[in-house]
């Protein structure tokens, strides 16, 4: 977002100012869930700004603290040095699985809430994309319960072809980009579609999990709860309760059923 703020107040063309900040001109790496060259981004910035610390840059403008929310500190602070210290960090997010979510780790249109655009707008004086809402199946904004743009119903999707780096709600329109829907959201999936946004914007801007173990935790959850038989988990009634609480059609959404067909589905059996 600075870097298309840059753009908007300096007219400069974008491959001068990403070849001036990263020393490449392809935004395709600033544009990723795990943005490469934040190294030299890092130290093209004057002095005195937040980005000259490269860890802030992960910390609170990138999507990495979500992907890594559920692992031990040690393996955090491992993949976030690996991360820090790398150009290409493709073959990272296949190591950290990246490319199996059902819902995609990489938004390609990047996504806004019109309203949160509105108070920037009133605030700052610009509008900026937040990471909180490029999150995996995030289509409502976790603040205002309102559905997510990518762009303008007139000019289309973002990014523009013309015009790569463009802030939110801007477009070639004179009066502003009309909305464009992020996805189509039944009213029956509303709740649940703000659940997961609240959820995900939680684990994006936390520091990872308080739980020493994840899987220690949700197996002392299930027992108590009268999941399991001795050691073992009962997969029917986990896999009924999971569609009770979110409803067969949410589950289907975001590809995680909970049943196929009469059976409960693999991702729970292997839970």
């Amino acid at each position: 977002s600075i870097i298309c703020r840059v753009q908007t107040r300096s007219g400069l063309q974008e491959k001068q100012i990403l070849e001036a900040l990263t020393g490449q001109q392809k935004k395709a790496h600033l544009l990723s869930p795990l943005p490469g060259y934040l190294q030299i981004l890092s130290q093209s910035l004057p002095d005195g700004h937040p980005w000259c610390d490269n860890l802030d840059i992960w910390s609170n403008h990138t999507t990495l603290p979500y992907f890594l929310y559920f692992d031990p500190p040690n393996l955090r602070d491992h993949w976030q040095q690996k991360l820090l210290n790398t150009a290409n960090c493709q073959p990272f997010g296949l190591a950290l699985g990246l490319t199996t979510y059902k819902g995609q780790a990489l938004v390609s249109n990047p996504r806004y809430c019109p309203q949160c655009a509105k108070r920037q707008m009133e605030q700052f004086g610009f509008t900026y994309f937040q990471r909180e809402h490029q999150l995996p199946w995030v289509f409502v904004c976790w603040k205002h319960n309102t559905p997510l743009s990518i762009g303008c119903a007139k000019c289309g999707p973002y990014p523009f072809k013309k015009n790569g780096l463009i802030m939110p709600g801007r477009c070639f329109c004179d009066k502003g980009a009309a909305f464009l829907p992020s996805a189509n959201i039944e009213p029956s999936i509303r709740k649940q579609l703000y659940w997961l946004a609240q959820q995900s914007a939680y684990m994006v801007q936390s520091n990872g999990t308080k739980a020493k173990d994840v899987r220690v935790s949700l197996k002392a959850c299930l027992k108590n709860n009268g999941f399991c038989r001795g050691k073992s988990m009962m997969h029917e009634p986990v896999a009924s309760a999971i569609q009770d609480r979110f409803g067969e059609k949410f589950l289907s959404m975001v590809g995680y059923p909970a049943f196929k067909g009469d059976r409960e589905s693999a991702w729970i059996r292997m839970l």
